[in-house]
């Protein structure tokens, strides 16, 4: 198992609320995404994501595509802490997920589903679905 700290910055706060405070389901990307999507099979089809989430519905995030070295390390099991912001402003760790299930492919189109209030060039095509474990008041 690894650890990975996602610094999300105090900017993007708006990202914190769309998919690791809120859950999302499978069948809400899926009734949204293009049948030719690359990302519609794992979404579909993927073991490690339904048996992980019976219920389909998930918390995940995304990693823009220069993280990508970071995410390709990213594996089933690893822990994740979410630091909205380091420093000023009250900074630390206050969520932790355990990684359940990672998209294979990128996933260009999900990212508008999940993250929907982004600007058109901020993307997060390689996401990774957990289990939100806990909301901390302040670790670090």
């Amino acid at each position: 198992m690894k650890a990975f700290i996602m610094h999300v910055g105090h900017n993007n706060m708006i990202d914190i609320d769309y998919t690791i405070k809120r859950r999302r389901t499978i069948d809400e990307v899926l009734e949204q995404l293009p049948d030719d999507a690359p990302e519609r099979k794992f979404f579909e089809s993927d073991v490690n994501l339904h048996r992980a989430f019976p219920n389909r519905s998930f918390h995940c995030w995304g990693v823009p595509p220069l993280a990508r070295p970071s995410f390709d390390e990213t594996e089933i099991g690893d822990l994740v802490l979410f630091a909205p912001w380091i420093g000023i402003h009250d900074g630390g760790i206050y969520h932790i997920g355990v990684v359940k299930a990672v998209c294979p492919v990128d996933a260009w189109f999900a990212t508008k589903i999940l993250w929907p209030e982004n600007p058109p060039a901020t993307t997060f095509p390689a996401p990774f679905l957990f289990r939100y474990r806990i909301r901390l008041s302040r670790l670090v």
